[in-house]
């Protein structure tokens, strides 16, 4: 089953840490309880949920290990996700090891956040 993430936005398949990021999400929903909760829908219908699988919350996941960046348009006063986007930028975890990574919405051609 597919599910859109809430307020955050990984790496298009092709993109540097794409794979990592779909290796991470298997990782953590695999043999796993998942629950998802709806958190908002966008123009075209679609919902973004969060979602928990066992201990963690697979959008934070994400973030923390440098698997995604926070959708600003989407979550704009997340500031829980602000923190972890910046904490795992510091670090120079995941794709911030990297020394330009390329924004999904840059490379889906859309503009940007």
């Amino acid at each position: 089953m597919r599910v859109e993430l809430y307020g955050v936005d990984a790496p298009e398949r092709g993109q540097p840490f794409a794979d990592a990021a779909t290796r991470a999400v298997r990782a953590a929903v695999f043999r796993t309880e998942v629950r998802a909760r709806e958190k908002a829908s966008g123009p075209d219908g679609r919902s973004f949920f969060v979602v928990q699988a066992g201990d963690h919350v697979l959008n934070e996941h994400l973030l923390r290990n440098g698997l995604a960046w926070w959708d600003r348009q989407q979550a704009p006063r997340s500031d829980r996700y602000r923190r972890l986007e910046q904490r795992a930028r510091t670090a120079e975890r995941g794709l911030w090891a990297r020394p330009e990574p390329v924004p999904p919405w840059t490379w889906r051609g859309e503009g940007g956040p």
